[in-house]
């Protein structure tokens, strides 16, 4: 008797590489954060996957630099805008 293949299944299967990229892709999230310097608020995107990281990023509206830091544990992703003056 031949075995029947069913497409569903076949659909279901991820290579190792597809499964990376799923998991990174569920690793970024959007942060809607006030700039420390001009008061505005935006979107930036977090991408979790390394873990926690310190680093900066310019504000869209008023381009000062933002030291943002993520922390990465067990209740979720938290990311932290600041100056320094």
């Amino acid at each position: 008797m031949a075995e029947h293949a069913c497409p569903h299944r076949e659909k279901s299967r991820l290579t190792a590489r597809e499964r990376r990229l799923a998991h990174r892709r569920r690793m970024q999230d959007v942060a809607k954060l006030r700039c420390p310097w001009c008061g505005e608020r935006f979107e930036t995107l977090v991408d979790a996957s390394g873990g926690g990281a310190d680093y900066v990023e310019d504000c869209p509206v008023c381009c000062r630099p933002i030291e943002m830091h993520l922390a990465v544990d067990h209740d979720g992703i938290r990311l932290d805008a600041g100056r320094e003056d």
